[in-house]
């Protein structure tokens, strides 16, 4: 009889070892997805912050660049404006004429993005308030030259530089008039000067390799 409860007492012990295990397996592996769902969700958290972040530092780096470039275009508004300005006072002598045209032809127009015009712009002795003598003219070959000594008074740009590698852009100065200026030392290498006007300006020491002239019946480049 005891030899029964004896086995009883163990099959019982063993169905409850067991279910209590199963339990523990089953309770282990419900914690264990748990964390795994936990730590999943976590980082997503991470990558979904991280990904805002960027996004708002994106932004803020856009907005930057966005007033930077509203600030830089003022600026380069108010620098033509001034240039203009300059260009337009009549005046001789060092009137700051030199910068402002070298502005001009370096900046480039904010609506269209292309070079300002400088076709016909109006450098001359005369029109900026200067006086000379009535010129003298020699004649080398079948051009005039007129002779700068009978100026007066001239419009100062020596050293005036409007040369392509400066610049980084032909410029144009179709027209352009510089009669009587002082144009020592000034570059107008790579420029296009069809139909420009030096009459009675001192050019010495100008440099002219690879413009565009035509003077009277004369192209030279």
């Amino acid at each position: 009889m005891g030899n029964i409860y004896y086995r009883i007492f163990i099959y019982v012990n063993w169905f409850t070892n067991r279910i209590f295990f199963n339990y523990i397996s089953i309770l282990v592996g419900a914690v264990a997805f748990l964390t795994l769902f936990w730590v999943r969700k976590q980082i997503k958290l991470q990558d979904e912050e991280a990904k805002q972040s960027k996004i708002r530092h994106d932004q803020q780096i856009k907005a930057t660049q966005s007033q930077t470039d509203e600030l830089k275009n003022e600026s380069t508004k108010n620098d033509i404006s001034r240039a203009w300005e300059i260009i337009g006072r009549k005046a001789i002598g060092n009137s700051g004429k030199i910068e402002a045209l070298q502005v001009l032809a370096k900046y480039k127009d904010l609506e269209t993005n292309k070079q300002i015009p400088l076709v016909g712009i109006d450098m001359s002795t005369k029109t900026h308030g200067g006086e000379w003598d009535d010129l003298e003219k020699t004649k080398i070959g079948k051009v005039e030259f007129v002779n700068h000594n009978t100026v007066k008074e001239r419009v100062y740009l020596q050293g005036l530089n409007l040369s392509k590698t400066t610049i980084d852009d032909e410029v144009n100065l179709t027209n352009a008039n510089f009669n009587g200026a002082d144009l020592e030392r000034a570059s107008f290498e790579g420029a296009y000067l069809y139909k420009a006007k030096f009459e009675g300006a001192d050019l010495i020491h100008r440099l002219l390799v690879g413009c565009v002239i035509h003077l009277h019946t004369t192209d030279c480049s």
